[in-house]
């Protein structure tokens, strides 16, 4: 911009310059979270294992702020992928970029590979971290089976990753479906198993302050023995902020086996997971 004030040009053209660069980057979906997400590390229920492998992540990451690194979280459904990925961008205070599949895949040849290099520019210019969210649907076996450009999208962003130009969090709920050539291209592999007794009684206490429950009427072991994940302990504690502002309940009261009710539906939802093929991204 600088340049172009020095060789005559209207001051407005840098700003007419930086709008049309903001309304590209709206259009592919890639603003990041300037300043991060507001959770950290501390915000997080995971086993002492799990907590001391992210936990080295992140140091060596403060520590080592010029080297990239990459993470793959895998897990079923729930068990806080995506509140991970927040937490340790929260911790790092860096902004973090998550592809969106529709803003990938285009109808033209080439157009796919574009499109996610793009991701990893954008991230490299904000020196922030990219989330590639079900990593399945871009990560698919490569089989003879498949169509060229299938394997070839594949081929590229294996290529991007090798390249270690941006930090990167893979998550997937199907890591069974992924090419193995991601596993040596990675340099943390953590699996997410369902939350335990002690996990579970972390994450109600944090569900239900979020949603302005008061404690003192909710016994949190007992919450904690029924066996739930917990994406649907939230879900659980929204629901009940829901039906509460609602005044539909006008004389329900909010305690222990209120919620201990909620949990017991909500862990009907939980099935034992099938490795079913994914029909979205560049699978069939």
């Amino acid at each position: 911009f600088e340049v172009m004030r020095s060789q005559g040009f209207s001051p407005v053209i840098p700003k007419m310059v930086r709008e049309r660069l903001k309304r590209q980057r709206e259009k592919y979906g890639i603003n990041p979270q300037e300043k991060g997400p507001k959770v950290t590390l501390d915000d997080v229920a995971v086993s002492p294992d799990t907590m001391i492998q992210l936990q080295a992540l992140v140091n060596f990451a403060k520590k080592k702020q010029n080297q990239n690194w990459s993470l793959l979280l895998h897990g079923l459904p729930g068990v806080g992928k995506n509140f991970i990925v927040d937490a340790i961008c929260g911790t790092l205070k860096r902004p973090l970029i998550t592809i969106d599949v529709s803003q990938v895949l285009g109808k033209y040849v080439g157009d796919n590979e574009r499109n996610m290099t793009k991701y990893f520019i954008r991230t490299q210019e904000v020196n922030g971290i990219l989330h590639i969210e079900e990593c399945d649907s871009f990560l698919k076996a490569r089989t003879s089976d498949n169509h060229s450009w299938e394997n070839t999208a594949v081929n590229c962003l294996l290529a991007l990753l090798e390249k270690k130009g941006v930090s990167v969090i893979l998550s997937t709920n199907l890591i069974d479906s992924v090419d193995r050539a991601l596993l040596r291209r990675v340099d943390h592999i953590i699996n997410l198993p369902l939350p335990g007794v002690i996990e579970r009684k972390k994450i109600w206490a944090n569900e239900l302050k979020k949603w302005k429950f008061k404690l003192e009427n909710i016994d949190l072991d007992t919450l904690a023995k029924i066996e739930i994940c917990g994406g649907l302990i939230a879900v659980a504690c929204r629901r009940a902020y829901m039906l509460k502002v609602s005044d539909v309940l006008k004389n329900t009261s909010f305690d222990n086996a209120f919620f201990t009710n909620l949990a017991i539906e909500e862990q009907k939802k939980m099935k034992p997971e099938k490795a079913e093929k994914r029909i979205i991204g560049f699978g069939r």
